[in-house]
């Protein structure tokens, strides 16, 4: 199976981030080169940074997860 990468979104102490998803044999976040979770204030940086990387996104709507409402 190819990885698969999506665009996600969540809310957190009221604030909207993005960040990169990927699907393979194992599921999880995208992280850099040196092993951090990269998380966007907007998504259009998170498109740039996205085509900067060749990440061949699924779905260009972003996959939304409150936390604030998982928090609770």
């Amino acid at each position: 199976m190819e990885r698969e990468f999506y665009f996600c979104s969540c809310c957190l102490d009221e604030k909207d981030y993005y960040f990169i998803w990927f699907s393979d044999e194992e599921d999880g976040v995208y992280l850099n080169l040196e092993g951090n979770f990269i998380v966007f204030n907007d998504l259009e940086n998170l498109v740039t940074y996205a085509k900067q990387q060749k990440l061949l996104i699924k779905d260009k709507e972003p996959v939304f997860y409150n936390l604030e409402k998982l928090e609770k």
